[in-house]
């Protein structure tokens, strides 16, 4: 099976031809910071940066 993800404008994934529920606003932000490293270990410390910038949790 084929998975597209398109993260210009809103994150969507692609599957079947089918579009698959990538969950809200910010599990779209950590989707699109992990795929900008696809196929890549991402550190977390990365991660968190890139998904919550300076408003950390």
């Amino acid at each position: 099976m084929r998975l597209e993800f398109r993260v210009l404008g809103e994150v969507q994934a692609h599957a079947g031809g089918g579009l698959v529920e990538v969950g809200n606003a910010r599990q779209w932000c950590v989707l699109a910071a992990l795929l900008v490293d696809a196929n890549r270990p991402v550190p977390l410390d990365q991660l968190i940066h890139r998904a919550w910038g300076d408003r950390v949790p």
